[in-house]
């Protein structure tokens, strides 16, 4: 989808949302008026004149003609943003397309590479702090989104707060501490299990319980790997430092200088990138059982090690690389 079939989209969907509230303000005003005309209990009465009429409403928007000129209204709509940005901003997209992404040392684009997966993933950039140019109008945007809606994250306090638990946390610390917990029972994940649970000092409901079991199932088959999720919890750290300045939270400066003091510590707990991914690989299963998600990141993995992709940043700069 186009970003002008996006905005098309988004501009169809408030066009909805303010139906939906004019509507609900009609409804009060006719609760109002059959008040004032002394009919008893006016608010119900206008609830369900209104909800006769929302039932009219969604049953015409089921109806295929109607979605269909829906569905054309939307692609005109688009078609008509595009053609005035062709008309109005062709030599703007130009000077965007021809940006050159500013020249990073080796140890800078070490740094930004931490978060080379989640890029990857999402189609950014490797070579632009925030993704991409940012002089893009939709680009900061489309950072706050990713903040917001993925994070929660929509003030400094929340950023910082955030990267401060990813850094001193995040989901490393109880991954260390079921891995310490099978250790300490030569790797019987019952027993394991039976201890966490009773030190938990709750009832574990049944969604908590088939979790546990299937953490301690993925940590006894990784026993022989780092019992920490440093790759996990700072790739994304780093990740949300970058867009952090693309949302215009951080300056660049300031989020050069948080990513810079990250990835010493990266690159000490690993040997190299094979090890980060393998690493993040495992963050991501531990808190998430979604395989299919664990496959698109896997994808995403195997691009940016094919020794053969151009792109891949990861292929351009040691792990050995000086910090």
């Amino acid at each position: 989808m186009s970003d002008y079939q996006k905005l098309a989209e988004e501009m169809m969907k408030q066009q909805m949302a303010q139906a939906s509230e004019m509507m609900a303000l009609q409804q009060q005003a006719v609760a109002a008026a059959l008040k004032a005309a002394g009919m008893p209990d006016a608010t119900h009465q206008a609830q369900a004149m209104m909800a006769q009429g929302m039932a009219m409403r969604n049953a015409m928007l089921q109806n295929p003609a109607l979605q269909d000129q829906l569905a054309q209204q939307q692609a005109a709509m688009a078609a008509m943003l595009g053609s005035t940005a062709t008309d109005s901003d062709a030599e703007e997209e130009d000077e965007w397309s021809s940006d050159v992404a500013p020249e990073l040392s080796p140890s800078d684009r070490f740094a930004l590479s931490l978060s080379a997966i989640l890029f990857e993933l999402n189609g950014s950039s490797h070579v632009w702090l925030e993704g991409d140019t940012p002089r893009k109008p939709w680009l900061r945007v489309e950072c706050e989104q990713v903040l917001s809606g993925s994070w929660g994250v929509s003030s400094i306090k929340d950023l910082k707060d955030t990267v401060q638990w990813l850094e001193t946390e995040g989901h490393g610390e109880r991954f260390e501490s079921l891995h310490n917990a099978l250790e300490s029972v030569g790797g019987d994940r019952d027993a394991a299990f039976e201890a966490v649970a009773a030190a938990s000092g709750d009832e574990l409901d049944s969604e908590a319980c088939a979790d546990l079991r299937r953490q301690l199932e993925l940590i006894s088959t990784a026993m022989d790997t780092v019992p920490h999720l440093l790759a996990w919890d700072l790739g994304r750290a780093v990740a949300l430092l970058r867009w952090a300045a693309g949302a215009g939270l951080l300056t660049p400066a300031e989020s050069w200088r948080r990513i810079r003091a990250i990835a010493p510590r990266v690159q000490a707990a690993f040997g190299s990138w094979h090890a980060l991914a393998d690493n993040y690989l495992l963050g991501l299963r531990f808190w998430n059982g979604d395989e299919e998600m664990a496959d698109e990141c896997l994808e995403s993995i195997r691009s940016l090690l094919d020794a053969t992709n151009a792109e891949s940043p990861w292929n351009t700069v040691a792990w050995t690389t000086a910090l």
